[in-house]
């Protein structure tokens, strides 16, 4: 409003007295409407000059249009898009089109003006001519639309849900969703099929595992679990596959039957201890990285390390593995019975291979052929882990006395946490991490000293006989140990006797019967 009522244009022009008038006699418009008129033809020149301003950037190569230098004229732009704009009979007919060497002007009379203020509908020329070019700067609110259309398929939620998402501009409908994901589908296979016969590739596929569970079980329903099998494709690169998938040395070990002599000793010999010691290191300090706020820029120095000091298979820098993802089945890949009919789904229907060269690059078949299906009470049911600390951390478990695997999973990395802050604690001899960090000024190399200290302590095998021998000799002894949460609780402990008193680590290793050498 100020600025209409102070607007030069707002107040009719002054009248002169003329020898056959007087300037009194002459009617003056009403100032307000003045003021209005004039503030809609402002805002309209305002707009159209926004809109030659876009034109003007849709129209380069950037913008989509790929029009050449000479030809890249904001003006055609308009035009094409106001004679679009205009009904039939109020715009010339197109030429037609010899061959693809004319430009977009060739649509649209070169004499044909704008004419935004002798124009009626200027401003629903204005206006569509703004919908068309957000239309087109804005693609990537219609792949929004998009993704939450896919999101929303993928949780299985009512087809209501959808016209109401539609409807309010924020997903596609619900059969362009169902369109969209069989062209993707379509799309993946083809790209798939195209892979697998010119590059040397390796199929990694596991079961996926579902608990169903009737709403009424009082009925006499159960419990049942639905299985699958997701696959990758992963492309080798980077080793010589004849080698490294040469299945000679795996006949010859048949053969022999050294899989009958294998034992927990042969398999504990294998292990790179060293190597272990340095991974766990890390990851008990990025536990403590990501639950104490003033060492969060220590994290991308443990990430450092595990891409590149103690990856086990260091990667050249920026190198990228091409992955394919497949299509699930209801196959269980944990059934022996099974495993062909997998093998055939994937190489045969979704890879299109012929059955009779399938031999001739299949080298290796491999797996667990298992699948666990709970952790069972044992493990539930141990008091340093499991059901303890789950309460103090406030996570609810249906069935605590034998949770489910995989809904479970993320329960015992929670509890693996709480224990190795607890560890750190311990260690640390303070009852808050926080506290701690903020008066003790400690690098990176410290941290992982006693990280190190930590792991020795309490995720080797020595540590296991330790706790284990000292809890035979001791009898039920036991350790309060704070956990994250502030609470404590008691857990057997090999760093104290059955009255309490601290043997600590000096005392323990001094006892050959108790550890034994102190290597």
């Amino acid at each position: 409003m100020k600025l209409q009522l102070t607007n030069p244009y707002s107040k009719p022009k002054a009248v002169r007295k003329s020898k056959n008038r007087d300037a009194s006699a002459v009617k003056r418009p009403d100032e307000t409407k003045m003021a209005r008129w004039h503030m809609r033809e402002v805002a309209i020149e305002e707009v159209a000059d926004i809109v030659d301003k876009e034109a003007e950037k849709m129209a380069s190569k950037e913008g989509g249009f790929h029009l050449e230098t000479k030809k890249r004229s904001a003006p055609t732009i308009l035009r094409l898009i106001v004679a679009v704009a205009f009904g039939k009979k109020k715009r010339p007919q197109p030429e037609i089109l010899v061959d693809g060497s004319r430009t977009y002007a060739a649509y649209v009379t070169d004499d044909r003006p704008l004419e935004r203020e002798r124009e009626e509908s200027s401003r629903s020329v204005i206006l569509t001519v703004i919908m068309m070019l957000m239309n087109v700067r804005n693609l990537h609110a219609n792949l929004f639309q998009y993704i939450i259309g896919v999101w929303l398929f993928s949780n299985a939620v009512a087809v209501e849900t959808y016209v109401i998402f539609n409807r309010l501009g924020i997903s596609i409908a619900y059969t362009s969703v169902l369109d969209f994901l069989h062209t993707l589908s379509s799309k993946t296979r083809e790209d798939l099929q195209k892979s697998a016969v010119g590059r040397l590739w390796l199929l990694i596929y596991d079961d996926i595992n579902h608990m169903f569970r009737p709403g009424n079980p009082d009925i006499g329903d159960k419990d049942t679990m639905h299985c699958g099998t997701a696959g990758t494709k992963v492309e080798i690169e980077d080793c010589e596959a004849e080698k490294a998938l040469d299945p000679e040395p795996l006949h010859k070990a048949q053969a022999e039957g050294r899989r009958k002599a294998r034992s927990l000793d042969t398999l504990l010999k294998k292990l790179d201890h060293a190597k272990m010691s340095s991974i766990f290191k890390l990851h008990i300090l990025s536990f403590l990285i990501e639950n104490v706020e003033l060492l969060a820029h220590h994290q991308e120095l443990v990430t450092l390390r595990l891409r590149t000091t103690d990856a086990v298979h260091r990667m050249r820098d920026g190198r990228k593995t091409k992955l394919s993802p497949l299509a699930t089945s209801d196959l269980n890949s944990g059934n022996t019975a099974e495993t062909a009919k997998v093998l055939d789904d994937y190489i045969l229907d979704q890879m299109n291979l012929p059955k009779d060269e399938v031999h001739r690059f299949l080298c290796i078949v491999g797996g667990d052929q298992s699948s666990v299906e709970n952790f069972g009470h044992s493990t539930a049911d141990d008091l340093s882990s499991y059901r303890s600390t789950n309460v103090l951390l406030d996570r609810k478990v249906k069935n605590v006395k034998c949770p489910d695997y995989y809904p479970a999973q993320h329960l015992v990395v929670d509890t693996l946490k709480a224990d190795v802050l607890s560890a750190w604690k311990t260690h640390l001899g303070t009852s808050s991490l926080d506290s701690y960090s903020e008066n003790h000024d400690l690098d990176f190399e410290d941290l992982l000293a006693h990280a190190k200290t930590i792991g020795q302590r309490y995720t080797t095998a020595t540590a296991y006989e330790v706790a284990y021998r000292v809890a035979q000799l001791h009898g039920s002894s036991s350790l309060s140990v704070t956990h994250g949460t502030g609470n404590r609780r008691q857990q057997p402990s090999p760093c104290r006797d059955s009255e309490g008193t601290g043997l600590g680590e000096e005392s323990v290793r001094e006892d050959p019967k108790l550890c034994g050498p102190k290597d």
